[in-house]
């Protein structure tokens, strides 16, 4: 750099190591040119980056090459849920369908009545879940609903509380004046119109 301040348009590039303040050694270049002659700039202009990905292109090759692959890991999860959820898409269906034929048989207060209502919600449960794995795995359209938020939260309470285990709070804060939008209801893939 001292050479260029003695010779105008002279452009210098220099490679040094910089110790980040984790420690790590980061390569870096600096590129200065000598502008000292140009009234408007009248100094010398400096650039400076890292070049970690330029002087490590094994590192970067595998860091993209792991990127991939959890890319189809990813790809993979999601046609396995979209096929045990297209293979499973009819049995809750049947069970809601004969519970309810259940149902109409017995009168209150008989005790199969409570059973046969846990049963119908345990179904409808999973009907939902299968729904959600479907709009998952892209194989089920989107099917767009006026939906008031709030409601759309409490309906995934229960499956979020057993996904999350018992080790981790969960609070949920609803805003009372909360209007409605029209949404997919079914999981994290939901698109507001």
């Amino acid at each position: 750099m001292t050479e260029a301040v003695g010779r105008p348009g002279l452009t210098r590039r220099l490679e040094y190591l910089y110790r980040h303040r984790n420690g790590t050694w980061v390569p870096m270049e600096a590129v200065g040119t000598n502008w000292l002659y140009d009234p408007l700039v009248n100094g010398i202009v400096l650039n400076i980056r890292e070049i970690l990905e330029r002087k490590n292109p094994e590192e970067e090759r595998s860091r993209l090459q792991e990127q991939l692959q959890q890319a189809m890991k990813m790809e993979a999860v999601g046609r396995l849920a979209g096929g045990v959820a297209h293979d499973f898409n009819n049995l809750p269906n049947v069970i809601l369908g004969n519970a309810e034929l259940a149902r109409m048989k017995l009168v209150p207060p008989d005790p199969l009545l409570q059973s046969l209502d846990e049963i119908y919600n345990a179904a409808e449960s999973a009907a939902s879940l299968t729904s959600q794995l479907l709009a998952f795995s892209r194989r089920q359209s989107i099917e767009p609903r006026v939906l008031n938020l709030n409601d759309l939260v409490c309906s995934i309470l229960n499956m979020l509380t057993r996904l999350i285990g018992e080790d981790i709070a969960l609070q949920t804060v609803l805003e009372k004046e909360l209007g409605s939008v029209r949404v997919d209801p079914r999981g994290s893939s939901s698109r507001c119109w």
